[in-house]
């Protein structure tokens, strides 16, 4: 995880006091770092494959949880290696709570260029700031902030469920 992701994501999940709510992350497998330790409450983290950081293996595209389980739903560096992203947005959205957040992180491109492939196990997608508003839109999620990534092409998403 980029440094400036795992300060984004402390600082967000701080500004919104967000950090004894009940979470589920969304690609959590700890390949280099890991946003958990910025929670307090109850906590889950789900990935496509076992691993360091992986309490439930499942597909982000189609999720177990029942509508409207969490009050935050995180996932970081992990939405450019879903085939059908909006799918995943969808599914982040339905099991939020009504006023619970979405908090993203991805790689994208912008002035500065593309950001290098790379596996996990797959990269399927890179987003401008457009596209990821468009998929919190889509899903029913009010956009509060995107903000650059200042390491490097990607963004960082904050959005409430109505």
């Amino acid at each position: 995880m980029h440094s400036s992701c795992y300060e984004w994501f402390g600082k967000t999940i701080a500004n919104y006091g967000l950090a004894d709510k009940s979470t589920i992350e969304i690609g959590s497998a700890n390949v280099n770092g890991t946003i958990r330790d910025f929670f307090t409450g109850p906590y889950i983290g789900v990935d496509i494959a076992a691993g360091n950081g992986v309490d439930r293996v499942g597909n982000s595209e189609q999720l177990d949880d029942p509508d409207a389980t969490w009050e935050v739903c995180c996932s970081a560096e992990m939405l450019e290696h879903c085939t059908r992203p909006w799918r995943a947005v969808n599914e982040m959205a339905r099991i939020t709570r009504s006023g619970g957040m979405v908090l993203l992180s991805c790689r994208g491109f912008d002035q500065r260029g593309c950001w290098e492939p790379h596996g996990y196990p797959v990269d399927a997608y890179r987003y401008s700031e457009l596209s990821l508003r468009t998929l919190a839109e889509d899903a029913g999620l009010e956009v509060l902030e995107i903000t650059a990534d200042s390491e490097g092409p990607g963004w960082f998403v904050a959005c409430r469920k109505q």
